[in-house]
């Protein structure tokens, strides 16, 4: 089980309301093999249809549109890239989420019971929950461990599972459509001829955001073409000991360069600049200090003192709370001997 921050927000806002009400409008197609969904944004409410392997849903109209050999349109209008905002990132022209998404997210909230509150910081493993189950505990979140994949590892298999599992959460007592999540670091492994990237850390060395904007931009169509709207993306760790394993992961050892491309990332996973890209939710990891743990150990204590925290590994979520990341991912790394998931003073 994964817990991410910030459960209105994180939970319930960025699965259903991020995709009815509080995202720019979002449309889908087919992935296809080793290429990009082809599914166009649409201003009208009306829903958008998808071909085979795909079924359309949305709510207030929101085209989601994932998967079959049709490109599906529809969705809401909501505003495309805006002004600068933040380190080398953009955010939106139009709040987001917007207030209207925040009202239903607390409206929503206000109806549920503790039981209910608590199943949407679930998310699941694809296999060891079925449709039905989904149904009757809804879940906030669903995803693929690892090389986890259906049994018919195409595009169009994919969609037709998470189309059955987000099927299935509408029909729970909230409706509250359950988000997708798959490691979608630098491409969507576990999809069989999916397009596959370079590591962050090859990212980074070139120095180029617009680059890893583009990069985010086709994850993003990919991910939707099969329906996975939660790519555990961007790593923003500022990777301090090369004997951290997972150094590969960050896109440099300055936190200056890794707000920038994560900033790039994140533009390009979760806004469109153009009617016909698809947004899916950022969620920046892992907070906070995971890089920079004593010799490299992962999952230990943070070096330093406060200020070298805050200066280093905090600023690059400063930077992407600003650039508008929907989601952040808490760290599984300790500071000063408490667990980030435990840490109530970080």
């Amino acid at each position: 089980m994964r817990l991410s921050v910030g459960f209105a927000f994180s939970i319930i806002c960025s699965s259903s309301l991020l995709l009815s009400c509080g995202a720019p409008a979002r449309g889908g197609g087919t992935a296809g093999a080793g290429g990009s969904a082809s599914g166009s944004a649409g201003a009208s409410g009306a829903a958008g249809t998808t071909g085979t392997g795909g079924s359309s849903s949305g709510t207030g109209g929101s085209s989601i549109g994932t998967g079959g050999s049709s490109s599906g349109t529809g969705g809401s209008s909501s505003g495309t890239g805006g002004s600068s905002t933040g380190t080398g990132g953009s955010a939106p022209a139009v709040p987001f989420p917007t207030q209207a998404c925040l009202d239903k997210a607390n409206a929503l909230l206000a109806q549920m019971t503790q039981d209910e509150k608590a199943a949407q910081t679930i998310q699941a493993e694809r296999a060891q929950i079925s449709n039905a189950q989904v149904m009757q505990y809804a879940p906030g979140s669903i995803y693929s461990q690892g090389g986890s994949a259906p049994s018919t590892n195409t595009p169009a298999g994919w969609a037709a599972m998470i189309n059955g599992y987000r099927a299935a959460s509408r029909q729970s007592a909230h409706a509250i459509p359950v988000i997708y999540g798959l490691d979608s670091v630098h491409g969507l492994g576990p999809v069989a001829n999916a397009t596959i990237f370079p590591h962050n850390i090859g990212l980074g060395a070139t120095g180029d955001a617009a680059l890893v904007e583009q990069v985010g931009r086709a994850i993003a169509d990919e991910s939707a073409g099969v329906g996975a709207d939660f790519p555990f993306a961007p790593v923003i760790a500022v990777a301090r000991d090369e004997r951290w394993g997972r150094t590969y992961e960050s896109f440099a050892e300055t936190p200056d360069l890794v707000s920038t491309m994560g900033n790039a990332l994140i533009k390009g996973l979760q806004f469109p600049t153009g009617g016909t890209k698809i947004s899916i939710l950022a969620d920046a990891k892992h907070y906070v200090g995971d890089g920079g743990t004593a010799m490299g150990v992962t999952g230990a204590n943070t070096s330093g003192d406060e200020a070298t925290l805050r200066a280093i590994h905090l600023a690059p979520y400063q930077a992407a709370v600003a650039a508008r990341a929907g989601s952040v991912m808490l760290s599984y790394s300790s500071w000063q001997g408490t667990k980030m998931h435990i840490n109530k003073m970080m």
